[in-house]
């Protein structure tokens, strides 16, 4: 089983992208309450 580099590169980094959307967005609607 082999995984291609670019597109597991690209699914890590569309991971990441998620986590720190949802992190930001978390931050910002706790400051608003």
């Amino acid at each position: 089983y082999n995984v291609d580099p670019v597109r597991c590169q690209a699914d890590v980094d569309a991971l990441l992208k998620g986590l720190t959307d949802n992190g930001l967005a978390r931050r910002h609607h706790e400051a608003l309450v």
